[in-house]
C-alpha cells in the first residue's frame, strides 16, 4: 500500500532532543569540571544513542522518500535523489572545512600545523571516508570528529535506492521484501555485536558495517508502514510513551565500553526510537504537542549546523578560553554553536537548497 507523501510534525523535535544530547555529550571538551559531577556523568558516557536517533530518523525518512516518489514508470528518480542528498550535505560542511583551514593557517592549530592532515580532513569529509581516517589515526581529525557519522550515512545513501529498487519494484512482494529486509536488520544488529567483541570500542562506533544498522531500521520501519497492513496505530499510541521511558532508561545506564549496548542495548534503544516516529506518522503520538513547541522545533530545523560546529566551538573553547571560567565558557558554547548553526541553516543551508530545487523545477 502507498503513502501520500507529507511533512510528519514532531521529527523536529526528536532532532533537537537529539543535537541536544550530543552537544551535552561533549560539554566537557571545555568545562572540565563536569567530569567530577556523578549527575552529568552519563551524558559523555552515552551520547552517541543522539547520534542513533539521528541515524533510525535518517533511515526512515529516505525510504519514506524513497517509496512514496516513484516516477510514472515505476522506477526512482536517483538522479533528483542523490543531487538532494548532495545539497542537504555538503554546502555546510564545505563552508565549515574552509573556515577549519583558516583557523589551523593563523593560530597552527590541528591539525598540528601539518598541512596534509587539512587535506585529509577535507577530503575524508567530503568523499565520505572520514569515518575510517579518524579510525586509523583517532588524533588526525580531532576538529572534525563529529562529521564521521555523515560518511555512514552517505555511505547509506548510496547502497539504499538499489536496495529499494530491488526488493520494491522487481519483486513487488511487499510482505516478502519486508521479511527479507527485517531479517537483514537482525544480521546487522549480531554483526554489531560481533565486531565490538573482536575489534573493540572504537571499531564498533566507528565503522560503517557496525553502525548501519540503526539506519537500516529506521528504513524498515518506514517499510512497514507504507509497503503493508501491519502496524495498529492504536498499539504504537500504548506503546509510544513506554518507549520513551525505555529511551531514557537506556541513556542513563548506557556505555559505549559495555558489551550489552552492542548486544542488544542498541537495537532496543533503536527500536524504541522507530517507535516514537512511526507513532508520529500515525499522528498517535500522546506527547505531539511537546515536540511542536516552536522553539524546540526551530532547534530541529538547525540542527544540522549545530551539529557540524559544537565540537569546534568548544574545542577552541578549551584551547583559548580556559582563563574566562565554567560559566560564562558555558554561555559562550550555547550562543556561539546556535548562532553558528543559525547562520549555516539560514545563510548556507536554505538558500543553497531553494537554488537547487529551482533550477531542478525548470
Amino acid at each position: 500500500m502507498a503513502r501520500r507523501q507529507e511533512n510528519i510534525n514532531g521529527l523536529d523535535g526528536l532532532r533537537a532532543i537529539a543535537v541536544t544530547l550530543v552537544f551535552l555529550s561533549h560539554l566537557t571538551i571545555a568545562l572540565h569540571a563536569l567530569n567530577n559531577e556523578r549527575w552529568f556523568r552519563a551524558f559523555p558516557r552515552a551520547g552517541f544513542l543522539g547520534v542513533n536517533m539521528f541515524f533510525v530518523l535518517s533511515g526512515f525518512l529516505i525510504m519514506y522518500r524513497l517509496l512514496g516518489a516513484p516516477n510514472t514508470d515505476g522506477t526512482l528518480r536517483l538522479r533528483q535523489f542523490y543531487i538532494s542528498r548532495t545539497v542537504r550535505i555538503l554546502p555546510a560542511v564545505i563552508v565549515f572545512l574552509i573556515a577549519h583551514f583558516i583557523y589551523a593557517i593563523i593560530f597552527d592549530f590541528p591539525p598540528y600545523g601539518r598541512v596534509g592532515d587539512e587535506v585529509i580532513m577535507f577530503f575524508s569529509t567530503i568523499f565520505q571516508f572520514a569515518n575510517y581516517a579518524i579510525l586509523s589515526n583517532r588524533e588526525l581529525l580531532d576538529d572534525n570528529g563529529a562529521l564521521w557519522s555523515l560518511s555512514v550515512e552517505g555511505h547509506f545513501y548510496i547502497v539504499w535506492p538499489l536496495v529499494t529498487y530491488l526488493l520494491f519494484r522487481l519483486l513487488k512482494r511487499p510482505t516478502v521484501s519486508v521479511s527479507l529486509l527485517t531479517v537483514l536488520v537482525l544480521g546487522l544488529y549480531l554483526w554489531q555485536e560481533r565486531v565490538f567483541v573482536n575489534e573493540g570500542y572504537f571499531s564498533v562506533y566507528l565503522r560503517t558495517d557496525s553502525r548501519i544498522a540503526s539506519i537500516t531500521i529506521g528504513a524498515l520501519g518506514a517499510a512497514i508502514w507504507m509497503k503493508t497492513t501491519w502496524i495498529a496505530p492504536q498499539m504504537l499510541k500504548l506503546l509510544s510513551l513506554p518507549a520513551v521511558a525505555c529511551m531514557v532508561f537506556l541513556y542513563a545506564h548506557a556505555d559505549g565500553w559495555n558489551k550489552f549496548t552492542w548486544s542488544g542495548g542498541m537495537a532496543l534503544f533503536d527500536l524504541c526510537m522507530l517507535i516514537v516516529v512511526l507513532a508520529l506518522a500515525t499522528k498517535t503520538f500522546p506527547a505531539t504537542e511537546v515536540l511542536t513547541n516552536a522553539p524546540i522545533e526551530w532547534v530541529g530545523k538547525i540542527s544540522y549546523g549545530l551539529y557540524i560546529w559544537q565540537i569546534p566551538v568548544l574545542t577552541l573553547l578549551h584551547r583559548h578560553g580556559d582563563s574566562l571560567g565554567d560559566w560564562n565558557q558555558l554561555f559562550l558554547a550555547i550562543i556561539f554553536t546556535v548562532a553558528l548553526g543559525a547562520g549555516s541553516y539560514y545563510l548556507v543551508e536554505q538558500p543553497t537548497r531553494r537554488r537547487v530545487q529551482s533550477a531542478l523545477a525548470r
